[in-house]
């Protein structure tokens, strides 16, 4: 019976740990935020649950108020990224990059194909509200996005350019960061199968 339960533990574990190191392992970037917590911010916590957000399938297109300055959430384990159930994928872009418009078709494909299996994309922009909201009305995007005008959350994930990405697992530890057209679809699918510490627990 013990044996039975150390064996669960040790699939268990080998599969919570699969997707950051592998991720880790084949990033183009030695990011200073692999294998971090992603900090809290407002609106990621908000993108769960679609509120705050402009554009994208499922959030409140007339908000753009909430979606602004990187502020963190409430203060506590578990919040910001952390809190939210399921994958999350963060583009950071700006309006003026040309590079970051190419990967708008990218980013609704993998929107698309893996929004049933618990992935979030967020586009945030280097812009204001009322602009990322004026962006949003004329283009069509699958994802919700929001604004980081003074690229707070840009800084704190020591991100040097655009365009710029981090996936984040269930557990809210970064385990990519690079380049969103240099994200494989190996890399999400493996980290959308690692289950969250939590669900390992209640075995």
């Amino acid at each position: 019976m013990m044996s039975n339960y150390l064996i669960l533990v040790a699939i268990g574990l080998a599969l919570l740990l699969s997707a950051p190191l592998h991720a880790a392992w084949t990033s183009a970037l030695d990011g200073r935020m692999l294998g971090k917590r992603m900090p809290a911010s407002t609106q990621l916590v908000q993108a769960s649950a679609g509120a705050g957000m402009v554009g994208g399938a499922g959030a409140n297109a007339g908000a753009g108020a909430n979606a602004g300055k990187g502020t963190d959430a409430a203060a506590g384990a578990g919040a910001g990224a952390g809190a939210i159930a399921g994958v999350l994928l963060v583009d950071f872009w700006a309006p003026e990059c040309l590079s970051c418009r190419d990967n708008v078709a990218r980013l609704n494909r993998l929107q698309r194909d893996y929004r049933a299996q618990g992935l979030t994309v967020v586009g945030m922009a280097r812009a204001p509200p009322v602009q990322v909201a004026e962006l949003a009305r004329r283009e069509s995007r699958d994802y919700p996005l929001s604004s980081d005008p003074d690229g707070v959350m840009f800084a704190r994930l020591g991100l040097d350019s655009l365009p710029s990405a981090v996936l984040v697992d269930r557990n809210g530890i970064v385990v990519w960061q690079g380049d969103p057209a240099n994200l494989g679809r190996v890399t999400i699918e493996r980290t959308l199968a690692a289950p969250a510490l939590g669900e390992l627990l209640r075995y």
